[in-house]
């Protein structure tokens, strides 16, 4: 775990992605700053269309042909790095899981020919030795009869099967850093429940620190250490796991936790009101106001910075207003 004396693992400061359509440069991340310990799981939350995925992508350089990040500072194990020799360390230091397996899977090669290939790329390990990797592989992500299955093609497996085959293929580097985004997206409760069991368990294995991108609170509440809150873009809240959970101060984390709850305790759905808006659709002053029920006036002028608040930050000038009404007989 983290330590006073060890460098953080990567540090992103104001982070901006930008895309280009119709003439037009959209900004679909704008501000954001990450650091991720050793052993730490940081989660970034947020509805469809928050920026989660752009932010992941433009982490490992896998931005669509018309992204384009930059950010004012990177860092990876204490070592500031240019935007090209972040790019150099995935396939090794940083590696990812991403949400469809079988889009990740070619599925003309076998299982087996596709973990050794990683092992080719990105490992030193002699060609001698490939083939009891990637058995090795398979079965630390617990694949059944793991030696006889690597002929066997990506449709031979179930969607869960085929996921635990892209972790194994992450895990081929022994990486620093793993990139999940959306890694349990299509399977069933009980197969999700699985999925994240195994990353947990290897996460501690491999001694790596995991960057979960997620819209679940269940799977960030029980999976992750600190939570960045991505709001149309932005970053509305920012706190440990434990905090962020117990007294959210942002009314866009409140709205979120409300709705699991609502649905948890009486199965009824209690949506926020109204959608995030798209890229060219930002509103002026804070993103959140058109949606918030605690805005006032000058939440429709002002774009707020993020705030202190003993160890959570928050992005909005009433939160006060929103703790008193919502913690003050706690």
């Amino acid at each position: 775990m983290h330590t006073e004396d060890s460098a953080p693992l990567l540090e992103i400061e104001n982070l901006r992605v930008d895309y280009t359509a119709g003439g037009q440069k959209l900004r679909a991340v704008d501000g954001l700053s990450l650091t991720i310990n050793p052993g730490q799981t940081v989660a970034i939350l947020g509805e469809s269309g928050s920026g989660k995925s752009s932010t992941s992508m433009a982490i490992l350089n896998g931005l669509a042909s018309n992204g384009e990040w930059k950010a004012d500072r990177i860092a990876f194990k204490g070592e500031v790095l240019n935007r090209e020799q972040l790019t150099d360390l995935r396939g090794q230091e940083i590696t990812c899981i991403m949400q469809d397996p079988s889009g990740a899977l070619n599925p003309v090669q076998t299982i087996g020919n596709q973990i050794k290939r990683m092992l080719k790329y990105n490992t030193s390990l002699p060609r001698s030795q490939w083939d009891a990797r990637a058995t090795e592989l398979m079965q630390l992500v617990e694949i059944p009869d793991a030696s006889s299955r690597l002929g066997a093609y990506p449709h031979e497996f179930s969607g869960g099967m085929q996921q635990r085959v892209v972790l194994a293929m992450a895990l081929a580097s022994n990486p620093a850093l793993l990139v999940a985004d959306e890694p349990a997206t299509g399977l069933d409760v009980t197969v999700e429940a699985q999925v994240f069991a195994l990353l947990d368990r290897l996460k501690h294995e491999f001694d790596m620190s995991v960057l979960l991108v997620a819209h679940d609170l269940g799977v960030v509440a029980t999976s992750a250490d600190e939570v960045v809150v991505l709001y149309a873009g932005k970053v509305v809240e920012h706190g440990s796991v434990h905090s962020l959970f117990n007294q959210p101060r942002h009314p866009y984390t409140i709205g979120l936790i409300n709705c699991a709850r609502d649905l948890d305790r009486e199965n009824v759905l209690n949506p926020i009101p109204g959608r995030i808006p798209g890229l060219e659709e930002r509103p002026r002053g804070c993103v959140f106001h058109p949606r918030c029920s605690w805005k006032t006036d000058e939440c429709e002028l002002m774009d707020p910075g993020l705030i202190s608040i003993a160890d959570q930050r928050v992005a909005c000038i009433n939160y006060e207003d929103v703790s008193k009404s919502l913690y003050q007989d706690t």
